[in-house]
């Protein structure tokens, strides 16, 4: 464009010139109008506007039907970016857009905590200098919020880039993770692998000991042995009444006397 304007104005200080030698009129103008056609077809064509955003200098193009200069009628600022990072981790933001834009541009950081929002009057500055980039590291809970990063040349903003940095803390991840921990115990997972054979049922036989009526009804209950077991049971039983008698008689008779 810049190279545009510098063929027009040398245009018109050539006619000035043949104006100020008495040249014809008419032989100067055509003269002028092909060293403009001459010099025009050697510049290159301007390129084509690459959305979403941004002030394109170089992609403007001219109007001859106007006389005007039609830009890419794009909005200057760039739809939000998100990030996310957890707490202690890198964070990078890039301030880098598609389209070229001039070397000596200038680069203005801003940021408002917690929001994820484009309306600058919420921003606070940050920093301002010539670095495209900004580096955070490590990144804390603090950090969570949106950035926008304002490239201009001169006062002349050419675009603006949104930047939302979703920061995990360490606290939340760990909470998250014991969520995950419960939600797999009370839900477990259905098993992949082959169905376990069903075992029969097992038959569980409790033994008891005879009762003294069982024993004397079965067929060799008279044999040696029992007969001894039943004398003696019978001797401890005689006993043990015996005791408790004298017992109970001592004690009486003591409370007589």
């Amino acid at each position: 464009m810049e190279k545009l304007k510098d063929i027009f104005a040398r245009s018109i200080f050539y006619l000035e010139e043949k104006g100020m030698a008495k040249a014809p009129y008419h032989l100067a103008v055509q003269e002028a109008v092909d060293r403009v056609k001459k010099e025009v077809t050697l510049l290159k064509t301007a390129p084509a506007c690459i959305p979403p955003c941004g002030y394109q200098k170089e992609a403007r193009q001219y109007q001859c039907s106007s006389c005007s200069m039609v830009d890419c009628q794009l909005p200057i600022d760039c739809p939000i970016q998100d990030m996310h990072k957890l707490e202690g981790e890198t964070a990078l933001l890039r301030c880098e857009v598609q389209f070229q834009i001039p070397s000596d541009c200038s680069y203005r950081w801003k940021f408002i905590r917690d929001a994820r929002t484009r309306e600058l009057y919420f921003f606070q500055d940050m920093n301002f200098g010539y670095n495209p980039s900004l580096l955070i590291r490590p990144t804390l809970g603090s950090h969570h919020g949106s950035y926008v990063c304002e490239i201009a040349q001169g006062n002349e903003v050419l675009a603006r880039k949104f930047f939302f940095l979703n920061v995990t803390e360490k606290r939340l991840e760990l909470e998250k993770e014991l969520q995950e921990m419960f939600k797999a115990i009370l839900h477990p997972a259905p098993a992949l692998g082959p169905e376990p054979v069903a075992k029969p049922e097992e038959v569980v036989v409790e033994e008891s000991l005879p009762s003294l009526q069982e024993i004397l009804y079965e067929p060799d209950s008279l044999k040696k042995k029992s007969v001894i077991f039943l004398i003696v049971g019978i001797a401890l039983s005689s006993m043990l009444v015996t005791l408790v008698a004298v017992t109970i008689y001592h004690w009486a008779t003591g409370i007589n006397s």
